[in-house]
C-alpha cells in the first residue's frame, strides 16, 4: 500500500485500466455487474463540473477588463480557428490510410430517411437558465455565464460577489481533486465492463477504421497539438506532457471530457505558469477552459473521419470534389449534437445512415475514449497558448518552422505505414456476393418440393373454400417469378430461399401440410391464379390499382421504395430529384410493373422508358445505352450486393412507397382474409421483424452469442448443463 501511495495518479490510473482489461478478458461476460462501480465513478466525476463551469466562468470574466477581454476574444479564436484547421486537414487526408476495396451493403433504411434538422437555438440560448442547468445543457449554461460575467465587467459593486464566487470555484475544484482520488477503482471497473463485453467479430470487422484512427489520433493528440506548445514558448516537450498524463489517462478510461474540466484546468495553470505570470495566466485559464468547452474541439472533429470511412466500407466513396464542402459542413454540424451530425451528414453524401450503428459500436470501443484524450489536449493548447500569446510572451518563430517539417513528416508516415500495414492484413477478396447467394433460412423447415415450370391446374375449390382444398389435398403450391431479390430466388445450394420463401415454409408449417413451389413466366400473374395453377403469389409485388381490379390481396407486409440502380459513379446524380429532373435524354430500364412505370414517367416525363425483363442484363454491362434501371430499394440492395459496381440510389425528397402483398385468385377473399390474419399473427411474433432483419437488411438475427473468455471456454466455469 505505501508502494502504491509513493506512485503519481496517472500510474495508479493505469496500473487499473490494465488490471481491468486483463479481468475483463480472462471472465469475459461475468464481469457485467462492474459496469455498476463504473459508472456510478463517472456520476460522481460529473457531479461538480456544470456548476463548476458556470461560477468559474463568471467569476473569472468579472475580474477581467474590457481589453484583456477583447483580446481573449481575438487570439484566442484565431488559435480556435488553428486547431479547427490542422484538425479538418487531418480527416482531409485520413482516407488516404484505406486499402482498395470493393464492397456493398444490405438494404439501410437511411437511403429513404430524411435525417432531423439540427435546432441551434434550444442548445445555444438558455430561455430557463434552471433548466439548462437540470437538462445539462453545457452551451446554454456557458452563454448565460459569459453574458454574466462580460456584464459584470463594468460593474463597481462585484469584488464581494465574486470573492464568494471564488470560494465556491475552490470549493468545486477540490471536490474534483478528491473524487479523482478514486480513478484507479473507477478506470479499473470501466476497463474490465469494456473488455469483458466487447465482441471479437466486431474488432476484427472495424479493424481498418481502427488502425486508421488510432493512426492520425495518436499523432494529433501525442506531437501535433502538444508539439506546437513546445514550439511557440521556452517549454520542452516534456514540460508540457508530463504535468496532464493523469489527466489525459483518466479521459482516456472515462471517455468523458466534461468530468476533467476542473483537472484540465488546474493542470493548464501549471504548464503556463512555467513560463508566465502565475496570478495573470490563472485568470486566462480559468476562462478559457470552461469557454472551450462550448466549440468543437480535434477530438470531436476528428469524429468526422468515420464519414468517409462509412463511405468507403460501403462503396460510396466520398468525391474529392465533396471534401471541402463536407468538412465545412461538418465544422458548423458539430457545433451541435454528434448522434444528430453523423446521420446528417451520412444523408447529405448518400452513404447509407444504418451504419450509425457501426459508428455506435466504434464510438464504444475507439472513439469516445482516444477522442476524449485528444479532446482534453485540445483544451490545455487552446489554454496554454491562449494564455502565453494574451500576456504578449515572445512567440518562437524558429521552433514552429521544425515543428511543420516534423508534423508533416509523422502524419505521412502514420497514414502511409497504416496503409501499407491494412494492404497486407486486411483480405481485399469481395465476398458479400457469395455471403448473400448462400444464405438460408433462420429456420429448419421440411424441404419443399420445386417445379421449374407451371403445372397443370390443381382441382377446383370445393364449396368450403380453397383453404379447405388445401388441407384436403395435403399441400399448399406457391407461384414465384424469378429474379425477385430478396424476396424469393435459388440460393447457391439450389434451394429456393429468401423473405417471401420462409413465409411460405412458416405458413405451410403451420398448417402442418407439405409445400411446393412453382416458378412462373413473367406476364403470367393473373392467367395463374384465375386457371387455378397456384393457391397463392408469394414473389415480392407490390398492390396497385390495376391488380386490384383482377385479384385479391392479403393485408401488406412491408413497404418498398422507387430506386435507381446505377453504376458507383452515378449514384450521386441520381441521388437528387431536382437535379435528376434536368437531365437530358434519360434512358431508364423498368420492369414490366404498372406502378414502377407510372411512378418514373411522373418523376422524369421527359426520359425514354423502356421495359426490360430483369435488371441482371443490366447489371452484368449487356445494355450499356441504359442509364440506370428502376428498382425497389430494398430489392435493388440486394442486387447490389452481387454487382457491386452499382449501388442504390433514392432521389430525395421525394420518397415513394408501395404496399407489398401476397395476391389470391379474384374469388379466394376467404383465403385471402385468412392469409392477412396469419400475417398478423406473424407479425405480434416478431417473425415480420426477424424476416426482414435477416433477409433486407442482412443482421444476424439468431440467439446472441456468449464473448469467448479464458474461464468459461477453457476453465468451464459459467457453462449450465442442460
Amino acid at each position: 500500500m505505501t508502494f502504491l501511495k509513493k506512485m503519481s495518479l496517472s500510474s495508479r490510473v493505469l496500473i487499473g485500466l490494465g488490471l481491468g482489461i486483463l479481468l475483463g478478458l480472462f471472465i469475459g461476460e461475468l464481469v457485467g455487474p462492474l459496469g455498476i462501480v463504473g459508472d456510478g465513478f463517472i456520476l460522481l466525476l460529473q457531479m461538480p463540473v456544470l456548476p463548476y463551469v458556470a461560477l468559474s466562468l463568471i467569476a473569472s470574466l468579472g475580474r477581467l477588463d474590457y481589453h484583456v477581454a477583447s483580446q481573449l476574444a481575438r487570439k484566442g479564436g484565431a488559435l480556435l480557428l488553428i486547431l479547427w484547421l490542422l484538425s479538418l486537414a487531418m480527416v482531409a487526408l485520413y482516407p488516404l490510410s484505406f486499402p482498395n476495396w470493393e464492397s456493398a451493403s444490405f438494404f439501410s433504411t437511411s437511403l429513404i430517411t430524411v435525417p432531423e434538422q439540427v435546432s441551434f437555438l434550444g442548445m445555444y440560448i438558455p430561455a430557463n437558465i434552471f433548466k439548462s442547468l437540470s437538462d445539462n445543457m453545457v452551451p446554454a449554461v456557458v452563454l448565460f455565464s459569459v453574458i454574466f460575467g462580460v456584464t459584470l465587467i463594468g460593474m463597481k459593486e462585484k469584488e464581494g460577489l465574486l470573492d464568494q464566487l471564488d470560494v465556491g470555484v475552490s470549493a468545486l475544484s477540490a471536490i474534483s481533486r478528491n473524487i479523482a482520488e478514486l480513478a484507479p477503482i473507477g478506470v479499473f471497473a470501466i476497463g474490465a465492463h469494456a473488455a469483458g463485453t466487447l465482441a471479437f467479430e466486431d474488432l476484427g470487422r472495424l479493424q481498418v477504421y481502427i488502425f486508421s484512427y488510432l493512426a492520425t489520433s495518436l499523432v494529433m493528440a501525442l506531437w501535433v497539438m502538444p508539439g506546437m506548445i513546445s514550439a511557440v514558448t521556452p517549454l520542452s516537450y516534456r514540460q508540457v506532457v508530463g504535468p496532464v498524463r493523469d489527466v489525459l489517462v483518466t479521459a482516456f478510461a472515462t471517455g468523458n471530457l466534461f468530468i476533467v474540466l476542473p483537472m484540465l484546468s488546474d493542470r493548464a495553470h501549471k504548464i503556463v505558469s512555467q513560463c508566465a505570470d502565475e496570478e495573470e495566466s490563472k485568470k486566462l485559464v480559468d476562462v478559457i477552459v470552461p469557454t472551450s468547452f462550448n466549440f468543437p474541439n480535434v477530438g470531436k472533429l476528428m469524429t468526422l473521419t468515420f464519414v468517409p470511412f462509412a463511405g468507403w466500407f460501403t462503396g460510396f466513396l466520398v468525391p474529392q470534389g465533396q471534401m471541402p464542402s463536407f468538412l465545412v459542413s461538418g465544422l458548423f454540424t458539430f457545433f451541435g449534437s454528434i448522434p444528430v451530425a453523423i446521420p446528417f451528414l451520412l444523408e447529405q453524401l448518400r452513404i447509407p445512415a444504418d451504419m450509425f450503428q457501426i459508428y455506435l459500436v466504434l464510438n464504444n470501443l475507439v472513439n469516445v475514449r482516444v477522442g476524449t484524450l485528444m479532446s482534453a489536449m485540445h483544451i490545455i493548447v487552446l489554454a496554454v497558448l491562449g494564455a502565453y500569446v494574451i500576456m504578449g510572451r515572445p512567440i518562437q518563430w524558429k521552433g514552429l518552422i521544425r515543428y511543420g517539417v516534423i508534423s508533416a513528416l509523422l502524419t505521412f508516415a502514420a497514414i502511409g505505414g497504416t496503409r501499407l500495414l491494412l494492404e497486407a492484413a486486411v483480405p481485399h477478396e469481395y465476398t458479400l456476393d457469395d455471403i448473400f447467394e448462400g444464405m438460408d433460412f433462420t429456420r429448419e423447415y421440411a424441404p419443399a418440393k420445386l417445379y421449374s415450370e407451371p403445372q397443370e391446374p390443381l382441382a377446383p375449390v370445393g364449396p368450403d373454400g380453397r383453404l379447405a382444398s388445401i388441407m384436403d389435398r395435403g399441400f399448399l403450391r406457391i407461384g414465384y417469378f424469378p429474379d425477385r431479390l430478396p424476396y424469393i430466388y435459388k440460393n447457391s445450394q439450389g434451394q429456393i430461399v429468401g423473405y417471401d420463401a420462409e413465409m411460405a415454409h412458416m405458413l405451410a408449417q403451420d398448417l402442418e401440410i407439405d409445400l411446393e413451389f412453382v416458378k412462373l413466366k413473367p406476364g403470367t400473374l393473373y392467367e395463374v391464379l384465375d386457371e387455378g395453377r397456384c393457391d397463392l403469389i408469394m414473389s415480392g409485388l407490390v398492390i396497385t390499382v390495376t391488380r386490384l381490379q383482377q385479384l385479391k390481396f392479403t393485408r401488406p407486409y412491408m413497404d418498398q421504395t422507387l430506386a435507381f440502380l446505377v453504376q458507383d459513379h452515378k449514384v450521386q446524380d441520381f441521388n437528387n430529384l431536382a437535379s435528376l429532373a434536368k437531365m437530358d435524354s434519360l434512358k431508364i430500364g423498368v420492369p414490366d410493373d404498372p406502378f414502377i412505370k407510372n411512378a418514373v414517367t411522373t418523376l422524369l416525363p421527359t426520359a425514354r422508358i423502356e421495359v426490360i425483363g430483369s435488371p441482371r442484363t443490366y447489371l452484368q454491362g449487356k445494355r450499356p445505352d441504359l442509364d440506370a434501371t428502376v428498382n425497389s430499394a430494398e430489392g435493388g440492395s440486394a442486387w447490389c450486393l452481387i454487382y457491386p459496381a452499382y449501388s442504390v440510389a433514392v432521389p430525395m425528397p421525394m420518397v415513394i412507397k408501395a404496399p407489398t402483398a401476397y395476391p389470391v385468385a379474384q374469388g379466394d377473399t376467404e383465403f385471402a382474409q385468412f392469409v392477412s390474419t396469419w400475417i398478423s399473427i406473424k407479425e405480434s411474433e416478431g417473425d415480420l421483424e426477424r424476416l426482414f432483419d435477416h433477409w433486407i437488411v442482412g443482421v444476424d438475427s439468431g440467439q446472441k452469442k456468449h464473448r469467448w473468455s479464458f474461464v468459461r471456454d477453457v476453465m468451464g466455469w459459467g457453462i449450465k448443463d442442460h
